[in-house]
């Protein structure tokens, strides 16, 4: 059975299954919470939570829980005076493939934003990777690996051996986060040029390699599709409005682009299977208001869902 995590108007965490039947409270009353997270196999849900009754100096704190029932157990907890790194977000939270580490993101005193790393099971507390924001992550496939990309430097941390951040070459200062092919190790990611232009790279940790596979203008974004076969891109931010100009494919053994899409998008996300991508898109003459759109790679067709804000 699918089960979903939700935070309802309370502000705690439920589960329910996918014909929301029931609805079962997973955090306490005393816990205002903020976006649950599964791990990839449902095992496990971590979430935020803020303290109600403490006052607000260290009362942030991330929760795990197993199956999504039982009793949840607190893992980290801010240091104090410290609050949220976005508006009704406290941490980052990103499950390691295999569900038995979890990277927070978190605001750290004078240290700013900060990277620490849970092993779930083990009773010492998270270690702190890198310091100073901002900060975007993605795991390798096996969970050995993780790919930080911090303010314009990329590193890289082997969690085979003692996890000490080694810095690559080159910097990134017009996308956010890389990210991981699902079928090997190999990874995406961006690599500053002149003139204000970027490269898209692709790193095969196997073949010690980097090709680059085109070069690109203004901010994108981009997520390997679930075959590995591909990579999905959006670029050419537009800052005042935070939307994407257009959606396109890249296939990462030529270097061949697709156009999918000349719409303005939001954020996407591949189906499992990869046959599919949804997206988010402005309404069609509702000011102000968006909407899901579900695109055919096979047809290249679009099904627009309802509008909300």
């Amino acid at each position: 059975m699918t089960q979903l995590a939700y935070v309802s108007h309370d502000g705690r965490v439920y589960t329910t299954d996918s014909n929301a039947d029931m609805a079962r409270p997973i955090s306490g009353t005393d816990l205002t919470c903020f976006w649950p997270t599964w791990t990839r196999d449902g095992s496990r849900l971590a979430y935020s939570g803020l303290n109600n009754f403490g006052d607000d100096e260290g009362s942030y704190g991330v929760y795990v829980t197993s199956s999504g029932a039982g009793e949840s157990r607190l893992i980290y907890r801010n240091d104090p005076g410290t609050s949220v790194i976005a508006r009704k977000t406290p941490h980052y939270l990103n499950w390691s493939p295999d569900g038995t580490r979890l990277a927070i993101v978190t605001q750290r005193g004078h240290r700013g934003l900060s990277l620490m790393v849970s092993k779930v099971d083990a009773k010492e507390p998270p270690t702190a990777i890198i310091d100073h924001g901002p900060l975007y992550i993605g795991w390798s496939r096996d969970s050995r690996f993780l790919l930080a990309h911090s303010l314009e430097d990329h590193y890289l941390i082997d969690f085979s051996r003692d996890p000490v951040p080694v810095k690559m070459p080159g910097t990134a200062t017009m996308y956010m986060t890389p990210s991981w092919s699902p079928i090997d190790n190999r990874m995406a990611f961006c690599h500053d040029l002149s003139g204000g232009t970027q490269a898209l790279q692709v790193g095969d940790l196997d073949r010690t390699s980097v090709k680059k596979l085109m070069e690109l203008g203004g901010i994108c974004s981009f997520q390997w599709s679930p075959d590995g076969i591909h990579v999905a891109m959006v670029e050419y931010l537009d800052q005042t409005s935070g939307f994407f100009s257009g959606l396109r494919i890249i296939t990462c053994e030529t270097g061949q682009t697709r156009q999918l899409t000349e719409d303005w998008v939001l954020g996407f996300f591949w189906s499992p299977g990869g046959e599919q991508i949804a997206y988010i898109t402005p309404s069609d003459g509702a000011e102000g208001s968006v909407r899901w759109a579900v695109l055919s790679i096979a047809s290249g067709s679009t099904t627009y869902l309802a509008d909300f804000r």
